[in-house]
């Protein structure tokens, strides 16, 4: 099965890419990263449904699942996985790049 990707789904991840060198469309979703994940079971979103999701571009509905404020920045998310895709890096990045309103959190 394949999945082609929009320029504007791709942007999100190639933006992480940039930042971060990390490419998140390496991750072939074996969910290592939530197993292993101390605070998976208060999420919305899992860690690996959030790489899902930055490879198809939904930065909001990853903003508004509220799970880079659950995660307890561990790096367990990142022990199991095989491929060279970094969750942690990911994560820091979308914290830094959320949404604001006049210096607030939207």
């Amino acid at each position: 099965m394949s999945i082609a990707f929009s320029k504007e789904s791709l942007k999100l991840s190639q933006d992480l890419q940039v930042l971060t060198g990390e490419n998140a469309l390496l991750c072939y979703q074996c969910k290592r990263c939530t197993l292993g994940c101390p605070s998976a079971y208060a999420m919305r979103m899992k860690p690996h449904e959030m790489m899902r999701a930055l490879q198809l571009g939904l930065k909001d509905e990853i903003y508004w699942s509220g799970a880079i404020w659950i995660c307890i920045s561990c790096e367990t998310c990142n022990t199991p996985v095989s491929s060279k895709d970094q969750y942690p890096q990911s994560h820091q990045w979308l914290e830094r790049t959320r949404p604001r309103k006049k210096g607030r959190l939207l």
